[in-house]
């Protein structure tokens, strides 16, 4: 039974309501939290038994609510206060990205000829787990893989990437809580600053918000229908990015009612419909040696990502956050905020996974024509 665009759209705005009822009344559901329930939720109903999603309408919701969600959560960060709060930034995400392009180097050294086009399916892991799947993409199209390798890849990397998401967010912060130092203290807000995220907020407020981050989602979508090539989508979500933090530093934006729970309801949403494009039935038809070549990649790469932040001792929540943007990609980033309750860390998962764009092409290719020589 093929779903219709309303039936779409039905799902990614109405399954959200029924994951935060959950998790306010249920104890597993809490625990797992709303976003991942949303994630696998898609995943579920898209993959029922003779139901067949509606491509046309699932991609533009996702990349919709995403691009209004971000500027919504950014509208109501202290960026000031962040930038003393992340220095190890930047050290935590050369850390991520140095497992990111090492496991695939070295599993393709000693598993690459087990499956078809080895050394370019390690470039697109290698790629995807810095930046994102526009990485991949990018990267099949500069070695020449054919379309059933990419296809094949890209649903091995959806199926993990969800385990990963929701292992993540349920019981990722309790664990490695045990192993890595506690995240700082956020600094005193300014005088006179009352902002919460559950306060209460009139529609005026929460249309008023919309109506910014339309502008600058706005603005982000001209960038991309400007800028050529595979860096359109980098170059649209920095433009967005840039612009929602911008407005936050105006006092009157930054404290708005309504922004941020406005900004979550639109990121459950993104959820849904991201976890409805992932198409198990494709995946089960290639084999199991593209599943079990991408579960080793993951999984290592995110071993090793979490025991080099923490031999550099970085805190607990900027060790998560870069690890889920190089290995998801920065739209992920929000809701693992949300989930650690530190929205500090928010600008850092969403910078991390724009440089991951910028860089993750680089390190593909480089991986790829080490393999290649490897092989030789």
């Amino acid at each position: 039974m093929p779903l219709s665009s309303l039936s779409e759209i039905l799902l990614a705005f109405g399954f959200p309501l029924l994951a935060l009822g959950a998790a306010r009344r249920l104890t597993w559901a809490r625990t797992v939290g709303p976003a991942a329930l949303c994630y696998l939720g898609g995943i579920l109903v898209a993959n029922l038994p003779g139901v067949t999603p509606a491509p046309e309408a699932l991609e533009p919701l996702a990349w919709g609510t995403v691009s209004l969600s971000i500027p919504l959560l950014l509208f109501s960060i202290d960026f000031p206060r962040w930038f003393r709060l992340a220095r190890g930034a930047l050290v935590a995400f050369g850390l991520a990205a140095t497992a990111s392009a090492a496991v695939p180097l070295i599993l393709g050294m000693l598993l690459g000829s087990r499956i078809p086009h080895g050394p370019e399916v390690s470039g697109m892991l290698t790629g995807v787990y810095i930046g994102g799947t526009p990485n991949m993409a990018a990267l099949a199209a500069a070695f020449g893989v054919p379309g059933d390798i990419f296809v094949s890849t890209n649903a091995a990397d959806l199926l993990w990437s969800a385990v990963y998401l929701t292992l993540v967010m349920s019981l990722g912060p309790r664990w490695i809580s045990r192993w890595f130092p506690r995240p700082p203290a956020p600094a005193p807000a300014e005088a006179g600053e009352r902002w919460s995220p559950e306060g209460p907020a009139r529609w005026r407020h929460r249309g008023l918000g919309l109506v910014l981050a339309g502008a600058c989602a706005g603005m982000g979508a001209l960038a991309f229908r400007l800028v050529p090539g595979d860096s359109a989508m980098a170059v649209a979500v920095l433009v967005t990015t840039t612009l929602a933090s911008g407005c936050s530093l105006i006092r009157s934006v930054r404290l708005l009612p309504g922004t941020w729970s406005s900004g979550q309801y639109l990121l459950l949403a993104f959820c849904t419909a991201a976890g409805a494009m992932a198409d198990m039935g494709r995946l089960a038809a290639t084999g199991p040696a593209f599943l079990g070549y991408t579960a080793a990649v993951i999984g290592l790469t995110t071993v090793l990502q979490f025991l080099l932040m923490g031999l550099f001792r970085v805190d607990r929540d900027t060790a998560i956050i870069t690890s889920v943007a190089t290995i998801m990609s920065p739209p992920f980033v929000v809701p693992v905020a949300d989930r650690l309750g530190n929205r500090e860390v928010l600008l850092t998962g969403i910078l991390s996974g724009l440089v991951g764009y910028a860089v993750g092409n680089y390190l593909g290719i480089g991986v790829t024509a080490a393999l290649r020589w490897w092989g030789s």
